[in-house]
C-alpha cells in the first residue's frame, strides 16, 4: 500500500497522522527508499550488536537528515556499551543532521 493511499484513507477516517515509520535494517549498509509523503518519515530499527554494516547504515540515514528510532535489544552494561560504540562511530564526522530516538 502506498503512502499516498494511506494518507487518503487516514484523511477519510478523520485520523491525524503525525509521522510515517519505515522499518530499517541496520545490517543493510544503506537506507530504504522514502516514499513521497507530506508527513515526517522516521526509520525504525532494532539493535543488539554493532557491525560495520550497522555503522554505515546509521551514518547514511543520519547524514541524509532522517530520524532513526532504535529499539535497543538485550540488557546489561555490555549492551549499552555496544550502543554507545555504534552511536560514536556513526557520528564521528559530526556532519549528521538526523536525530536518534532510543527505545529500551
Amino acid at each position: 500500500m502506498t503512502c499516498c493511499r494511506l494518507e487518503s484513507q487516514a484523511s477519510e477516517a478523520g485520523v491525524d497522522v503525525l509521522a510515517v515509520s519505515i522499518p530499517f535494517d541496520l545490517d543493510s549498509r544503506s537506507i530504504p527508499s522514502v516514499p513521497s509523503t507530506k508527513y515526517p518519515v522516521t526509520f525504525t530499527a532494532s539493535f543488539d550488536n554493532i557491525s560495520d554494516a550497522a555503522v554505515a547504515a546509521l551514518r547514511a540515514a543520519l547524514s541524509a537528515g532522517h530520524t532513526v528510532e532504535i529499539d535497543v535489544q538485550g540488557s546489561g552494561e555490555e549492551g549499552w556499551e555496544r550502543l554507545e560504540d555504534l552511536l560514536t562511530k556513526a557520528t564521528v564526522d559530526r556532519i549528521n543532521t538526523g536525530l536518534v530516538i532510543l527505545c529500551a
